[in-house]
């Protein structure tokens, strides 16, 4: 309630600043959060936590914690694990109140037990307060649909379309998706950024019925293309725990969208 005070502690301790795995997965973090703000007293709708019109699906999103874990550099810090006390308070209209949420990171030096404190805050806003920990770990996505598109690229992202010259017919298509913003968040906190599952096949037929075929994708998806029962191409996309971590700038992670980026595969 607007006006309460409230503190923070709790016990770290890590064997490497490399550590990467935790029962408690972001993912499941994610899950939880919504289940919390999703209980059968609360219906969809203005005050819902979860569905295709609660306040919290749009509002709290990748950016809102990126910009969280971001507004203090000494929370952020490269050469320290990727494990917070994060705090994070929604006003009674599920917005993020930026005053009374933060995170803190863990420090201090290997095989020392640690003792992570927020220090005494007034409540800025009637809400609700969520707290967790949270460490790196790959996990499966809870909740979310997936989307037709990626961040950053525009509006003209998926084609197809059939043209006839004096070579003969040529058919295009081109498709790009990506992850559901839930899965982005989870991703983002975990140090990733998300792929562009983008791929394009080129089609020519000749007039004597000459069928040229060429295929790209981007770093992902993994892809097999068929003709006539036929594997005439296979590709299989690296792990993306290699291709799309943050990059370190002056020693603090960085979120991007990378431009779409075309790997002839046949």
């Amino acid at each position: 309630m607007a006006g309460d005070t409230l503190q923070l502690g709790v016990k770290a301790f890590y064997k490497s600043t490399a550590a990467s795995t935790s029962s408690t997965t972001t993912s499941s973090m994610l899950a939880a959060l919504i289940q919390a703000f999703s209980s059968s007293t609360i219906s969809d709708g203005t005050h819902a936590a979860a569905g295709t019109n609660s306040a919290i699906s749009s509002a709290y999103t990748s950016s809102e914690y990126e910009e969280l874990i971001s507004k203090d550099a000494d929370e952020n810090l490269a050469t320290k694990p990727k494990a917070y006390l994060t705090y994070v308070l929604f006003d009674d209209l599920f917005n993020m109140v930026d005053d009374n949420s933060g995170v803190k990171q863990v420090q201090g030096n290997p095989d020392e037990l640690q003792t992570l404190t927020v220090e005494k805050f007034v409540i800025k806003k009637t809400g609700f307060v969520y707290i967790y920990t949270s460490k790196v770990k790959i996990g499966e996505t809870p909740v979310g649909t997936a989307r037709d598109n990626y961040p950053g690229l525009g509006d003209d992202q998926n084609k197809l379309s059939a043209t006839t010259t004096s070579e003969g017919m040529k058919v295009n298509f081109e498709q790009h998706a990506s992850v559901p913003k839930i899965e982005e968040l989870a991703l983002n906190t975990m140090g990733y950024n998300i792929v562009n599952v983008g791929q394009k096949l080129d089609v020519t037929i000749s007039p004597k019925g000459a069928v040229s075929v060429s295929a790209a994708t981007d770093v992902f998806p993994s892809a097999t293309l068929k003709l006539n029962g036929n594997n005439i191409m296979q590709y299989n996309q690296p792990s993306f725990t290699e291709s799309h971590r943050f990059r370190i700038v002056n020693n603090h992670f960085v979120r991007e969208y990378t431009p779409a980026m075309w790997y002839k595969r046949l």
